[in-house]
């Protein structure tokens, strides 16, 4: 029992923010002219970075933590939620602009907890 390895929580936020900017990044990549309704938000969205920049950093910031993850390196991890945060918060502010408290609250809130689970990265492991 003294020998037996501790296993460390898994990081659930942590991986659904990387499914959530891979689910992201693919729904822009996929529909070309996703930002171009005329969604208020939409429009907002346009206003900060094209189409094509956003998932982009999407995609980047899903990839730099599910490598992370997978490879076991709390750099790489951490430098994904940062990116997570950002993201997230600006498209927080994208929803808020335009209106839209519930989205802008969810996409608010997604980035917080990324902020939290940066400092969660040390004790937390897939297994």
């Amino acid at each position: 029992m003294l020998n037996e390895k501790i296993r460390k929580p898994i990081p659930y936020f942590e991986m659904y923010v990387s499914f959530l900017s891979t689910m992201l990044a693919i729904i822009l990549l996929k529909d070309a002219t996703f930002l171009d309704g005329n969604r208020t938000v939409y429009t907002i969205m346009s206003g900060v970075a094209t189409q094509a920049v956003w998932s982009i950093a999407f995609a980047v910031s899903a990839l730099l933590s599910i490598c992370g993850l997978v490879w076991r390196r709390k750099r790489l991890r951490k430098v994904g939620l940062v990116a997570s945060i950002v993201l997230y918060a600006t498209l927080g502010y994208c929803y808020y602009a335009a209106g839209s408290y519930v989205g802008a609250s969810a996409f608010v809130l997604s980035a917080l907890f990324s902020l939290i689970s940066i400092f969660e990265v040390d004790r937390t492991e897939l297994r």
